[in-house]
């Protein structure tokens, strides 16, 4: 199915990290991991412990193998979000949106003192469309 507009979707894995993807009618498309810190942690936790285990540097590779073959930079994610934004009709800054698809929602760490807030990735996306510059619906 085509469509004249931009579009974006996102799959959250168990509010631990998400996946963010965009395309628009230029062409033009973009994806990028929501917090790949957790992402990553949890790809080498499931390759370390595949029935007969692994050696560490394999699940290591594999696991940036897994990231990389998905998720931009963010630097080159948040370059191509602009563009996407663009062409749905908002001016955003590039920055900002770096910035934010560089964040580690704390998923990933296994002690977490009780004063530090636990961030979803759901919340991440949901300040990405803020981002973007999509207006925030009543």
């Amino acid at each position: 199915m085509a469509s004249a507009a931009p579009v974006l979707a996102a799959y959250f894995a168990d509010s631990d990290y998400g996946q963010v993807v965009g395309a628009a009618p230029s062409g033009l498309r973009w994806g990028a991991w929501l917090d790949a810190r957790t992402a990553y942690l949890l790809a080498f936790d499931s390759y370390m412990h595949m029935a007969g285990g692994m050696p560490t540097a394999t699940a290591r590779r594999k696991a940036r193998d897994d990231i990389a073959s998905f998720g931009m930079r963010p630097a080159v994610a948040a370059r191509l979000a602009v563009q996407w934004a663009a062409e749905a009709g908002y001016t955003v800054s590039e920055r900002p949106i770096k910035r934010l698809l560089r964040t580690s929602t704390g998923a990933a760490e296994f002690i977490r003192p009780p004063w530090k807030r636990y961030l979803f990735p759901e919340e991440l996306f949901s300040e990405l469309l803020v981002r973007l510059g999509i207006p925030r619906r009543p």
